[in-house]
């Protein structure tokens, strides 16, 4: 069932929420829509099926479903089965947020959201006044960290994304003197956030910032020949997709045989896509929530099952979504307050899920794995895909500074 709420029911959700739902109402102490004890557990897939962003939702969606079912193949959540119920974001904020409204409305116990930073933004006061556990799967802005004791995330944030590209460079490439491209196009919030933390964790760590020249959207040519004229021995294109493939095809074609690189947005297809056939793709590496070589028994498991039901791999979007849905039924497990929901969270320490290994940190905060994996060339017609060359935790990071 897919359920999209659109601003005409906007008004009565939002009173359901606060007036008729039980546990909702700011005078209780318990988590909304948790009186009720029997039935199943519902939990809310609040993600982008329609719009900009529909192939992403419809994978994470598989991730959420294929959770579903192993849950229920167990003892469910509290012994109670679970039963899934997407909820269409439009991809944007304002669909969100609506489409957060009705999952409450249609008695979500528990939601897995967070496509990206606009929609968990969007969704965070609701989760607060209405009591629901929200677990952000995907997004990596760091404001939402701590927004809410009701957000939680297993996601990584733009600051730890870029701390771990930073240190990579540092310590394992050993590079001292590197060039960040800014993107100042106003949609490009995410770009400039992850590039800034980035440069700001490798001057920490004491590299050198050749230039950080700025562009904007397409127009990148100007910014790539000031950066070349520095010399850095690596550039950080926080570009997504199709045009972070433009960015690189254009620095081969100007002869720069340095190192490349990006952020989480670059596990996209329009990368390899915009890559195929680019002989010289040469050291181009990014950050990653996941990596398709991850070593663990648990994601190989998770894959061997997930290709029978779907028939093909799981990437990003599946294998995150399944983990956050897996985190939120240990923290929903015979929770009904607050109080039991936290105390249920901080106990996952190790836990070994599909895409990472998860330890929940105090005030939203996550430590995990995080991967950087290089863009390996396609072979015979074939498009390229990223190969795991190195993978950590990020507690782990603080420990080489010493």
């Amino acid at each position: 069932m897919k359920i999209s709420l659109r601003p005409a029911a906007l008004i009565l959700a939002a009173g359901v929420c606060c007036a008729l739902l039980p546990g909702c109402a700011s005078e209780e102490e318990m988590l909304g829509n948790s009186r009720r004890l029997d039935g199943p557990v519902i939990i809310g897939a609040v993600l982008p099926l329609t719009g900009k962003y529909q192939s992403h939702g419809r994978r994470m969606l598989n991730g959420i479903k294929f959770a579903e079912e192993e849950l229920n193949n167990r003892r469910g959540i509290s012994r109670r089965r679970v039963k899934v119920l997407p909820f269409d974001t439009g991809s944007d904020s304002r669909g969100a947020a609506e489409a957060f409204e009705a999952a409450v409305a249609a008695g979500a116990n528990g939601i897995v959201t967070g496509h990206n930073t606009n929609e968990a933004e969007a969704v965070s006061p609701i989760a607060a006044r209405c009591r629901i556990p929200t677990v952000i799967s995907m997004a990596t802005s760091d404001a939402t960290v701590g927004s809410s004791l009701y957000m939680k995330r297993n996601a990584f944030t733009d600051k730890q994304q870029g701390e771990a590209l930073a240190a990579y460079l540092w310590y394992w490439r050993q590079l001292v003197r590197i060039s960040v491209l800014i993107d100042t196009d106003p949609g490009s919030v995410y770009e400039r956030n992850t590039a800034g933390a980035a440069a700001r964790a490798f001057r920490e760590l004491g590299g050198n910032i050749t230039i950080m020249p700025e562009y904007r959207g397409d127009d990148f040519s100007a910014a790539l020949k000031a950066a070349l004229i520095t010399g850095p021995q690596a550039i950080v294109v926080s570009a997504r997709g199709p045009r972070a493939a433009a960015v690189i095809r254009a620095l081969r074609k100007e002869g720069y045989a340095g190192t490349i690189c990006g952020l989480d947005s670059w596990d996209d297809p329009g990368l390899f896509e915009g890559l195929k056939n680019l002989n010289n793709i040469g050291d181009c590496l990014y950050v990653s929530y996941f990596s398709p070589e991850n070593p663990t028994e648990e994601f190989k498991d998770f894959r061997a099952g997930f290709r029978q039901k779907f028939y093909h791999d799981p990437g990003n979007d599946e294998t995150m979504t399944y983990d956050a849905t897996k985190l939120l039924a240990i923290g929903l497990n015979n929770a009904r307050t607050p109080e039991e929901f936290e105390k249920n969270w901080m106990s996952i320490h190790n836990f070994f899920g599909a895409a990472a290994t998860y330890t929940m940190l105090p005030k939203g905060r996550v430590d995990r794995t995080i991967f950087i994996n290089a863009v390996e060339p396609g072979r015979e017609g074939l498009l390229p895909r990223g190969r795991l060359v190195r993978s950590f935790m990020y507690s782990k990071l603080e420990s080489y500074r010493y």
